[in-house]
């Protein structure tokens, strides 16, 4: 409201304006508050998450070796603790993909959006259940495939995940 209407500095829905469709510029402007809705809503999470991670590994052995070898927190922090936090952010960031596209969905009807949000919207709205089960599918293979991409990502970026996972079928 204060930014559409009140100040009348972006416009409040639509993916362009009328007789603008193939203006980059709009198509950007037009993108903005609902970007900006998608990344605020899940930015704090990812930060808390961070905060979180890094207060525990701050707590580790191996930071205090650290510190008494004179290296100073910026590169400790930087070098070794996000290192080690890596994988895990990576595979959280992966898991909650389905809620991000569920936070689409619902602010590409909010700002009346093209999209697969608006799309599934209307295809529930208008019982056209052939296109719903089609987009309920996509949105499954989407899902299926970051969480693969995260198990390939972890994987990649801490081995010690695989030699885990390779210990723990051979006692069983």
């Amino acid at each position: 409201l204060i930014f559409s209407v009140n100040l009348k500095i972006l416009p409040s829905s639509g993916a362009y304006s009328t007789g603008k469709a193939g203006d980059v510029g709009d198509r950007v402007i037009h993108l903005i508050m609902p970007l900006t809705i998608v990344v605020l809503e899940h930015l704090w999470y990812y930060a808390y998450l961070i905060r979180n991670k890094l207060a525990e590994e701050a707590r580790g052995d191996y930071v205090l070796l650290c510190k008494a070898k004179g290296m100073p927190a910026r590169k400790i922090l930087a070098q070794h603790c996000m290192k080690n936090i890596l994988p895990t952010l990576v595979v959280m960031m992966a898991v909650a993909l389905p809620h991000i596209l569920c936070g689409t969905y619902i602010v590409e009807t909010v700002f009346a959006y093209p999209g697969l949000g608006k799309l599934s919207f209307e295809s529930a709205m208008y019982q056209d259940y052939n296109l719903l089960t089609a987009l309920c599918l996509l949105t499954g293979a989407v899902v299926f495939f970051f969480q693969f991409l995260a198990q390939v990502l972890g994987e990649a970026l801490d081995p010690r995940m695989k030699a885990e996972e390779k210990g723990g079928l051979a006692d069983a």
